[in-house]
């Protein structure tokens, strides 16, 4: 291109912009289909895959703990009382740090009490002794003090099997 004089405007030849012979027509066509493949051949940005869609069976809801506490007896099905302490223990989150255990807070007992309780009256399981319904119950392990302590799943032994 001509240069541009500050007063005048850039004036552009014909010569310089329009190609003089066939030859040159075709080296700048394979100029442009060199460049398109380049193009077509740069490698594209990454994109992370979506993520997994995860699809609920509408039939199937979410074990609920009764259906839990059945099929752990199911797996372990000797026809004696077997503890289920450990494994009810392992129905509760991981607790926070400087925050008590679930199964060592009282309200949560009731719930467990109550849940038990239903599944036995309902004849689902045999609980041994009855000792579920002490739980959440106080007792006074040291009558100096008088400091009230709520049974729980490291005071009790409770043993269960499939009714």
């Amino acid at each position: 291109m001509a240069k541009k004089a500050p007063d005048q405007p850039a004036v552009v030849s014909e010569e310089s912009v329009l190609p003089k012979t066939d030859t040159e027509n075709v080296k700048l066509e394979s100029e442009v289909e060199e460049s398109k493949e380049v193009e077509l051949n740069k490698p594209e940005e990454a994109t992370p895959p979506p993520p997994p869609v995860i699809e609920k069976d509408p039939k199937k809801p979410p074990y609920t703990t009764e259906e839990k506490i059945v099929t752990f007896l199911k797996s372990r099905n000797t026809g004696s009382y077997i503890p289920i302490n450990d494994f009810l223990k392992s129905l509760f989150p991981l607790a926070k740090i400087n925050e008590p255990k679930a199964w060592q807070t009282q309200h949560t007992m009731k719930t467990l009490k109550n849940t038990l309780e239903e599944m036995v009256k309902s004849g689902q399981i045999a609980i041994e002794g009855n000792t579920h319904q002490r739980l959440s119950k106080f007792y006074y392990p040291d009558s100096t003090t008088g400091i009230t302590h709520y049974y729980n799943l490291d005071t009790l032994i409770i043993k269960a099997k499939l009714a």
